[in-house]
């Protein structure tokens, strides 16, 4: 809850009230204000203004046809007065800066305009924005400056459904400023305005002159708006009822993903890492090596030409022991056991006439390491 004493006694917040602290949100509406002579359009973040005036809340989450357009009109309102609001819904205090404000007081003294202020927040349920009004007029009529009422906000706080507390601080502020003044003429030129004001004002000065100089500027006077029915705190607890604020103290955290456990760092087993890394990038990976069959030399058919082809080959029966190594003192070099496959399937025998080499084929390569030519192979 706000702290609603002045440094002077006065029960009214030490700061303008701000609007509703939430995300505004993705949606917006669109309200024309005004009549049809002087209409303005004014686009607003639906979250915002629905969480600021329970009017609007109604209107565009009900069942009503502004629900589905998400448009409203509204003729009897001044769009400078609302210009002034939706400023303050976006900006908060800053709303003091902006030409709205000044292009209002172009219009209206000080004291009319919150007046105007207020009773629109009356009329579209914005406790925020009837308190904004209301501190700005007890700080516009204080203890500290003899600020004499203009006549227009007489009339219209006293012809119009005003609240009482703002009323009688009114008359309470003329009252205790009129005996001080050097012309009293100026501040008796009201009590003409409104005959309801001049009543109340005879009674005021009958008080003033009983307690002589202990009558108090109703600012300084304690808990003065709740003895007459103005429920500031009751105001202020529905103002930031709306407010979305993460609670104090509370941070938003960035969290740590969880890894996989590490493997074992043993030096045997990056060893045996580094090594398989490397075999598997420079060969493929092997497969089941096929069985060499041991061949039977047929004997050769006569030739019927000089140019005559080598008879077929019948392919030996397969055993399941590999054959010898061949009688040449030549060593046999170690190939990888897929080879055949880049090679293609080797041919059944070691030997045959007028084709060597074990693959069968002319220029075919040996796995001693010869080639294949005329004659008898090795």
């Amino acid at each position: 809850m706000t702290d609603f004493s002045f440094s002077f006694g006065c029960t009214i917040p030490k700061a303008v009230p701000e609007p509703p602290k939430l995300p505004r949100g993705l949606l917006t509406i669109k309200l024309t204000v005004g009549p049809e002579y002087d209409q303005q359009e004014f686009v607003v973040h639906k979250d915002l203004l629905c969480a600021t005036s329970k009017f609007f809340e109604r209107g565009f989450s009900g069942g009503f046809a502004e629900g589905t357009t998400q448009e409203m009109k509204l003729p009897e309102e001044e769009a400078q007065v609302f210009a002034f609001f939706c400023d303050w819904l976006y900006r908060g205090n800053n709303a003091w800066r902006d030409r709205s404000l000044e292009a209002a007081l172009e219009l209206w003294h000080a004291d009319s305009f919150w007046l105007k202020v207020y009773k629109l927040g009356d009329r579209i349920m914005s406790p925020a924005l009837q308190m904004v009004a209301y501190v700005s007029l007890i700080r516009l009529f204080n203890s500290y400056e003899s600020t004499i009422p203009s006549r227009d906000f007489v009339f219209s706080l006293f012809e119009d459904d005003s609240p009482l507390a703002i009323q009688m601080y009114v008359v309470e502020h003329v009252a205790y400023w009129l005996p001080k003044s050097q012309n009293k003429d100026d501040w008796a030129q009201l009590f003409s305005v409104h005959e309801r004001f001049g009543m109340e004002m005879a009674l005021a000065i009958v008080r003033s002159q009983s307690k002589g100089e202990d009558f108090m500027h109703p600012c300084k006077q304690d808990r003065f708006e709740e003895k007459l029915g103005f429920d500031f705190p009751g105001l202020e607890a529905q103002a930031r009822s709306a407010d979305e604020i993460p609670p104090k103290g509370a941070k938003k955290v960035l969290y740590e993903a969880r890894l996989l456990p590490k493997p074992e760092n043993t030096a045997a087993g990056v060893k045996r890492s580094t090594s398989q890394m490397l075999y598997s990038s420079a060969t493929p990976t092997p497969t089941a090596a096929p069985q060499q069959t041991q061949a039977t030399a047929t004997a050769p058919l006569p030739a019927t030409s000089a140019a005559a082809q080598a008879p077929a080959m019948t392919p030996a029966p397969v055993t399941s022991q590999a054959p010898a190594a061949a009688a040449s003192n030549v060593t046999t070099p170690a190939v990888p056991p897929n080879l055949f496959s880049s090679f293609g399937q080797p041919s059944g025998s070691n030997s045959g006439s007028g084709r060597g080499g074990n693959f069968g084929t002319r220029g075919s390569l040996n796995l001693l390491g010869n080639r294949g030519g005329r004659g008898r192979g090795g």
